[in-house]
């Protein structure tokens, strides 16, 4: 148990790491592709700049300055595979400017004239980038990335020409390959990715040693039930056989033989209740495993309250009852041992707890898919404070303790069995008035 918490904690702790690792390279790839894209953005306004003025110096400028204007040039910057956009206005620079808008010399005013001079300022640079123009809808009418034409264009084409007379927009497009970043972080991509590797080693063993120990439980848990089944019978016996020597009489024997008869008699006891507690125990850690068979419900009965008559003592007078109306079908789908000492319990706290004079009845019907099993009394009753409390495994009311002895385990039991079932147990007493337990559970006929 304890090396799987600290497989626990340890796995936690590296999740942690790897998790705070993973978002430093995650941040550290945002800065570096905003320092980037701070520089590239720059780069490609000199270009502009430079462009325009080698237009202007040229000899064969032949145009007319049509118009100014202090936006000419939007470059835009999406990131790859993140939400994110950046945009930066230029200054107007008047003799740039009006090389811009000429656009009656297509031959020197074009994105891939453009494009030739922001691509030698790109060649130390290790990223991508494309140069797109666009009119005033959005459509892209012209294309470069990196030195090739995106668009293709037949011998009379040109290169569409730069220009706002149309409110035409340079956009530009850069990102930061994953490749390159990755290799030159290369000391943070190991650690991260020894993390991993050791997060996958300590689950993979947390995952062992939880299977192993499982396995062991398994076969603790075979060995405990195994045992325990073996010493029901003979103890049963041992005390139904002690009780029927009791109820006949031990005047004939010694003094010390009867100290050594009840010293028997409570020995068998002790170890009847341990039985059942060790029963119990099972149950709650494991489930109740249910193996359903057809067999008569009244047949069943009757065998269970035989089984218990050599637990009554002389002084108790008991009447006993059976009435089953299953129309015509006696017949039920259900564990026979398990619903046999559920209804052992009920039986035992019957006569257990009640007056010299006892009434029982037990009956059963079905109603609708389901099937009512109850046992009624005239004993005590259980009080209004009790109730709460009376399904709970090990309880015992302070007012009943001091009368008989018990382990607080028979009705818990019935509870346990019924849930099996898929059913539950309901109960109507009054203090003073006697109880009546129904067990309602599938109605599983043949």
């Amino acid at each position: 148990m304890r090396a799987q918490k600290f497989y626990i904690l340890s796995w936690g702790a590296m999740l942690l790491l790897f998790i705070v690792l993973l978002n430093t390279l995650v941040k550290l790839y945002w800065e570096k592709e905003a320092v980037l894209a701070e520089s590239l953005t720059n780069k490609l306004e000199n270009t502009v700049e430079l462009y325009n003025r080698m237009r202007i110096d040229t000899n064969n400028f032949r145009g007319n300055i049509l118009s100014l204007t202090s936006e000419y040039v939007l470059i835009f910057r999406n990131r790859q595979k993140f939400v994110f956009s950046f945009k930066s206005e230029m200054e107007a620079k008047k003799m740039s400017v009006c090389a811009l808008y000429d656009i009656r010399d297509t031959a020197l005013w074009t994105l891939w004239g453009l494009d030739s001079s922001f691509c030698r300022q790109m060649d130390k640079e290790a990223v991508s980038y494309m140069l797109e123009l666009q009119d005033s809808t959005g459509k892209v009418i012209d294309a470069v990335k990196q030195g090739f034409n995106k668009i293709p264009r037949g011998k009379e084409d040109f290169s569409m020409p730069l220009g706002l007379l149309e409110k035409h927009i340079i956009r530009a497009r850069f990102g930061l390959p994953v490749g390159v970043f990755l290799y030159d972080e290369w000391p943070m991509v190991l650690f991260l990715v020894a993390s991993a590797w050791m997060l996958g080693l300590i689950f993979y063993w947390q995952h062992y040693l939880v299977h192993k120990e499982k396995r062991i439980r398994q076969h603790e848990e075979l060995n405990i039930q195994t045992v325990n089944h073996d010493m029901k019978s003979p103890v049963g016996i041992a005390g139904t056989y002690l009780g029927l020597v009791d109820r006949e009489g031990i005047s004939g024997l010694t003094s010390q033989q009867q100290k050594n008869f009840r010293v028997a008699q409570e020995a068998i006891g002790r170890l009847e209740i341990l039985v059942k507690k060790m029963s119990v125990k099972l149950v709650n850690e494991r489930g109740l495993v249910l193996n359903y068979e057809v067999f008569e419900l009244p047949v069943l009965v009757q065998e269970v309250w035989r089984s218990i008559e050599g637990e009554i003592p002389d002084r108790k007078a008991v009447r006993f009852s059976v009435l089953c109306r299953l129309k015509g079908d006696p017949m039920i789908c259900a564990d026979r041992l398990q619903l046999g000492r559920a209804l052992g319990n009920l039986l035992r706290n019957a006569v257990k707890y009640s007056r010299e004079e006892v009434g029982i009845v037990v009956g059963c019907v079905r109603k609708g898919t389901r099937l009512w099993i109850f046992v009624k009394d005239n004993g005590y009753g259980i009080e209004k404070a009790d109730q709460k409390h009376m399904f709970e495994t090990g309880y015992r009311s302070p007012s009943v303790e001091r009368r008989t002895e018990g382990t607080g385990l028979g009705l818990s039991f019935v509870k346990m069995v019924m849930s099996a079932h898929g059913g539950r147990i309901v109960y109507r007493t009054r203090e003073g008035g006697g109880s009546r337990f129904v067990l309602i559970m599938k109605s599983k006929q043949r």
